[in-house]
């Protein structure tokens, strides 16, 4: 497995990856919902830099945007969206706890264009703004350095 998708890895021992199917489900439906979450958050591990639209995502996993969604639900426990972001940011806090790079630079390299969105979202997701993180080496939640592999 690449490095980048330890994160999937974390998401599969949290939801059960292979436990068995939830009540008032088919073996056969749970199954391939765990298989389009797989191969969804492959993607999302190799690509995270990149705009990731959940339609294009989507395609690639030959299913509709709406049951993407659900499946993100529901193996996920989290929408696409969301996975998307934190997935975003436990790269951004390792960028910025292992190197000195400007902090425009690492939201360019976890795939946002502005550094101040990026600002923004990192402080929603850590409590602190990046350059505060930085600055104090702020210790991130477990949940993080998890994520990060």
């Amino acid at each position: 497995m690449r490095a980048d998708a330890t994160f999937a890895g974390v998401i599969f021992d949290h939801v059960g990856f292979g436990r068995s199917v939830p009540s008032g489900r088919r073996a056969g439906t749970h199954e391939a919902r765990l298989a389009i979450f797989a191969e969804a958050t492959e993607i999302l591990a190799g690509e995270y830099p990149r705009p990731l639209r959940i339609d294009d995502v989507a395609r690639r996993v030959a299913t509709s945007p709406r049951q993407l969604q659900r499946v993100f639900a529901e193996v996920g426990g989290v929408g696409f969206r969301s996975y998307l972001m934190r997935l975003r940011m436990s790269h951004a806090a390792d960028l910025l706890a292992t190197t000195a790079i400007p902090i425009s630079e690492v939201a360019r390299r976890v795939g946002y264009r502005d550094a101040s969105q990026f600002s923004k979202a990192f402080k929603r997701t850590y409590g602190v703004n990046p350059s505060e993180s930085r600055a104090v080496r702020v210790d991130l939640p477990e949940r993080t350095r998890k994520m990060r592999g």
